[in-house]
């Protein structure tokens, strides 16, 4: 089954090793840039660049972005916090 999963998948059915302290941009980043990752979510790719720029993605795109493999639950909304914690 993982065989034909991967056939239809482009991400790995194990989640990407994380780093402590990933950033929103930083999975960005992974998921292949701005436009990339825009094309994934079917969403502007002006709209991710901004995300970018702020350091900042919706909490509505989060289960996406999971979904896809770029990064887990706990990343996104740890970088979330981090954000908002920094002075």
């Amino acid at each position: 089954m993982g065989v034909v999963a991967r056939q239809y998948f482009s991400y790995s059915l194990s989640m990407p090793d994380t780093e402590p302290h990933r950033s929103h941009r930083d999975v960005i980043a992974v998921a292949g840039g701005a436009s990339r990752l825009a094309r994934l979510l079917k969403c502007p790719a002006g709209r991710v660049h901004q995300w970018k720029r702020a350091d900042s993605i919706p909490p509505r795109y989060w289960a996406a972005i999971v979904l896809r493999g770029h990064a887990s639950l706990e990343d996104l909304a740890g970088a979330a916090a981090r954000r908002r914690a920094a002075p």
